[in-house]
């Protein structure tokens, strides 16, 4: 299998002539092979990525700002854009064709064999991870109760506070948090730049995910914090599941961990399905550790 080649410390191709310099909080690859691997994971369910220009997002722009990212990244393609497929995609690493979950609630065909990230992360690298989420199902059914040493259902204040008090104890070298409350805006009032609620939504979310950050810059220097952010699918209307513009692009954001900063080019087929191998790479996964998961041959 092949990783994809803006992963880390790779050379990227990138949109912009000038990309932005990383900051002191971004190591170079030779700083991140001394110190210790760890990663927080953010998924931010139903955020569109228009919408992140349109909102305040201060955290997220600073992170794009050091970091590298797309606004053009796409969702999984054999499946609906659903929480369900697009999930279980995000943490397995496959399309929907390969796990076999092709809509909320159907989780009779899903391919039990296939790990998630967190799954690799804990089995096969033997590093301690937290799960916190917002979406029962996240924990309950695309993750194994294996998967995580500490789990826990929360609110979107409840994710944050028990992410950050995580990061702070220092024990998960791996945590996955899942915000919903942008998702639940969206169906409510509209997923739309110009729905005051789906802006709001996305900027309490920007907060959160500050919160989780400063606490990764109050850990000691000797630990080298990779940070993702993606979602599951954008929306249109007060609606998702189609196959279209509107539900399939996405925003992805990869910061820290000797990342080369820069907007990622549409060439690179930017996908958040490539979550899978960044976080594990950065662990310190080989390609044969990383199963069926390719991120960049996404189609089977």
């Amino acid at each position: 299998m092949s990783i994809p080649r803006w992963l880390l410390a790779l050379p990227l191709s990138t949109a912009c002539a000038d990309p932005p310099k990383a900051s002191t909080s971004t190591s170079t690859s030779a700083d991140s092979a001394t110190r210790s691997p760890r990663a927080l994971f953010v998924g931010v369910d139903g955020l569109r990525p228009d919408a992140l220009d349109a909102a305040r997002t201060p955290t997220l722009d600073r992170l794009r700002s050091e970091g590298a990212w797309s606004l053009r990244a796409q969702t999984q393609l054999t499946g609906a854009t659903s929480s369900a497929p697009g999930w279980t995609s995000i943490f397995t690493g496959v399309e929907v064709s390969v796990h076999g979950v092709p809509a909320n609630g159907e989780y009779d065909g899903y391919d039990r064999s296939l790990p998630t990230f967190a799954g690799v992360a804990k089995a096969t690298l033997g590093l301690p991870t937290l799960g916190v989420s917002h979406w029962p199902d996240v924990l309950s059914h695309i993750h194994a109760p294996s998967d995580f040493d500490t789990s826990q259902l929360a609110s979107d204040d409840g994710v944050r506070d028990t992410v950050t008090e995580g990061i702070a104890a220092g024990t998960a070298h791996l945590v996955v948090a899942h915000l919903d409350d942008v998702d639940g805006a969206g169906h409510s009032t509209g997923f739309s730049t110009e729905n005051p609620d789906y802006l709001a939504a996305i900027e309490a979310q920007d907060a959160r995910i500050g919160a989780m950050l400063a606490a990764i810059e109050a850990r000691p220097a000797s630990e080298d914090w990779l940070v993702v952010v993606t979602t599951d699918h954008g929306g249109l209307g007060t609606d998702h599941g189609d196959m279209n513009a509107d539900c399939q692009t996405i925003p992805l954001v990869v910061w820290g961990g000797g990342v080369v900063p820069g907007e990622l080019s549409a060439g690179s087929r930017p996908s958040h399905l490539d979550a899978f191998p960044t976080i594990l790479t950065h662990l310190g996964a080989t390609p044969d550790q990383l199963g069926p998961a390719s991120g960049t041959s996404r189609v089977p």
